[in-house]
C-alpha cells in the first residue's frame, strides 16, 4: 500500500481538479532539500570561489524559479529554465547534488499541482513531478530508488481513483512497476526483474526511464563475443524498438499529438544522459512540421544503429532476424535510402531457409518478397525483381497448398463427428 499521512478518504473537488494525497516520502524529500535554494545561493555567490572551482554558477538558479518566498507558480515556459538547471548539475561528477535538485523540483511541483485549479494545467504539473521523480531513479545507485517510485505510484493511484476511465490502465501498469522496483531494491543484480520492469515502463510509455534500465543492463552483462551475445542483442532490440516507437509517433507530424512534449522530453533526457557529442538528437524548440520530421528521421537512424548491433549476434532466431531486417529496410526507404534497403533485404533473405513453413510464416515471407520486389523496381534492378517475383509465385502456391490441406483435415474431422452423432 502507498504510505499516506492520513487514512481519511481523499475528498473530491467540483472543479474537476485532482486532489493529491500527502505521502510520507514527499515529506522526507522536503526535509532533505529544505534549504537547498539558499545553499545554492551561498555556494555560488562568491566570485573568487567560482574562479577557484573553474565552474561558474548555474545559469538558472533555483531561486529564479521558485522566488524568494518559494511560492512562484510554475508555467509551461519554465520547462526550458528547469532543463538548464538540471543540465548544470548533471555536468558534475558527483550526482548527489543532482538527485537533491530532482527531489526539490519534485516536491515543489507537487505543491504547485495541489494549488492549481485548472485541470489541464494541473495534469501538466503532476506529470512533470512524475518525470522528475523518475529521474531520481535514473541517477540513483543501480538506477533504483524505491521511495521515488512510491511517490509515482501514489500519484497514479490518485489519478486512477478520481478519473478511472482515463487512468485505470496506467494504474495497473504502475502497480507492476512498483512491485518490481521493491524486488530490485532487495536484489539490485536481478537482471530478469530489471528487464521486466523496463518492459512495463515501455508499456507505460515512460520511454526515457525504460532506456535508463536497458542501458544499465548493458553494463551488467559479462563481455563475451558479440556473435554469441544473445542477452545483449535482446537489449539492443528493445532499445531499437523505443526509437522506432518514437519515430512512428512523430511520423504523423504536429497534428498527431498536442505539442510534442513527450518527444521533446525524451530527446532532452537522452541527450543529457546517454548520447555522445557526435550523435545528439536534434531538439524540438517549436512543434513545427520540419522540426518534428527531423526528429523522426534521427529516431529512425538511432533505431537502425541498434538493429545493426543486435544483428551481429548470429544465434538470434531466423524469424527474428528477418523481422529486424524488414524494419531496417522500411526505415531506409522512409529516408529514401533505396540501395541500403535493398542490401539489407538481400543479405537477410538467406535466413528464410531456416524458418519452418507454416501459413503465418509463408505470409510473412511473401510480404518480405513484395518489399524486395518494390525496392528492386524503384532501383530498376531487373534481376532482383525477377527473383522476387519467381519466389512470390512459388510461395503463393505453397500457401494455397497449406490452406487446402488444412481445409481437407477440417472437412474429414467434421465428417467423423457427424458419423459419431448418427451412431449415438
Amino acid at each position: 500500500m502507498v504510505e499516506t499521512s492520513s487514512e481519511r478518504p481523499i475528498p473530491r473537488t467540483r472543479t474537476g481538479a485532482i486532489v493529491l494525497r500527502h505521502m510520507r516520502v514527499e515529506t522526507d524529500f522536503r526535509r532533505q532539500t529544505q534549504r537547498l535554494e539558499r545553499e545554492e545561493r551561498d555556494k555560488y555567490s562568491s566570485f573568487l570561489l567560482n574562479m577557484f572551482r573553474m565552474e561558474g554558477k548555474p545559469k538558472v538558479r533555483l531561486l529564479d524559479l521558485v522566488g524568494l518566498r518559494g511560492d512562484n507558480p510554475v508555467e509551461y515556459v519554465h520547462e526550458d529554465p528547469m532543463k538548464t538547471s538540471l543540465d548544470y548539475y548533471h555536468g558534475k561528477v558527483d550526482r548527489t547534488e543532482l538527485v537533491r535538485v530532482l527531489k526539490y523540483f519534485t516536491v515543489y511541483l507537487m505543491q504547485q499541482a495541489r494549488k492549481e485549479p485548472e485541470p489541464q494545467k494541473q495534469l501538466f504539473l503532476i506529470f512533470k513531478a512524475v518525470e522528475f521523480a523518475r529521474m531520481i531513479v535514473q541517477y540513483s545507485p543501480f538506477s533504483i530508488h524505491a521511495d521515488a517510485e512510491t511517490l509515482v505510484f501514489g500519484v497514479f493511484h490518485d489519478l486512477g481513483d478520481q478519473r478511472p476511465a482515463q487512468f485505470r490502465h496506467y494504474v495497473e501498469t504502475e502497480q507492476a512497476i512498483y512491485t518490481l522496483m521493491k524486488k530490485l531494491h532487495l536484489s539490485p543484480v536481478d537482471n530478469d526483474v530489471r528487464m521486466e520492469m523496463a518492459e512495463q515502463l515501455v508499456r507505460q510509455t515512460s520511454y526515457s526511464d525504460a532506456m535508463a534500465q536497458y542501458q544499465f543492463l548493458l553494463t551488467r552483462y559479462p563481455k563475451i563475443s558479440k556473435e554469441i551475445d544473445i542477452p545483449r542483442s535482446r537489449v539492443c532490440i528493445k532499445i531499437a524498438e523505443i526509437f522506432q516507437a518514437l519515430a512512428d509517433y512523430a511520423e504523423g507530424g504536429p497534428e498527431g499529438f498536442k505539442d510534442a512534449r513527450k518527444l521533446r522530453n525524451f530527446i532532452d533526457r537522452y541527450n543529457r544522459g546517454f548520447a555522445t557529442k557526435k550523435r545528439l538528437l536534434p531538439r524540438i524548440t517549436e512543434p513545427t512540421t520540419a522540426q518534428v520530421r527531423r526528429a523522426a528521421q534521427a529516431m529512425r537512424q538511432e533505431a537502425n544503429i541498434w538493429y545493426h548491433r543486435a544483428l551481429v549476434a548470429r544465434l538470434l532466431g531466423p524469424l527474428m532476424v528477418t523481422k529486424l531486417v524488414s524494419q531496417l529496410a522500411e526505415n531506409h526507404l522512409k529516408d529514401k535510402q533505396h540501395k541500403e534497403a535493398l542490401a539489407a533485404l538481400t543479405n537477410g533473405y538467406n535466413y528464410w531457409k531456416r524458418v519452418p513453413e507454416a501459413i503465418e510464416t509463408i505470409e510473412q515471407r511473401i510480404e518480405y518478397l513484395t518489399l524486395m520486389q518494390s525496392v528492386g523496381a524503384q532501383l530498376r534492378k531487373r534481376e532482383t525483381v525477377e527473383f522476387a517475383t519467381q519466389e512470390m509465385r512459388e510461395y503463393q502456391n505453397r500457401l494455397t497448398e497449406h490452406v487446402a490441406r488444412i481445409n481437407a483435415k477440417e472437412e474429414r474431422r467434421e465428417a467423423i463427428l457427424e458419423g459419431e452423432d448418427l451412431l449415438t
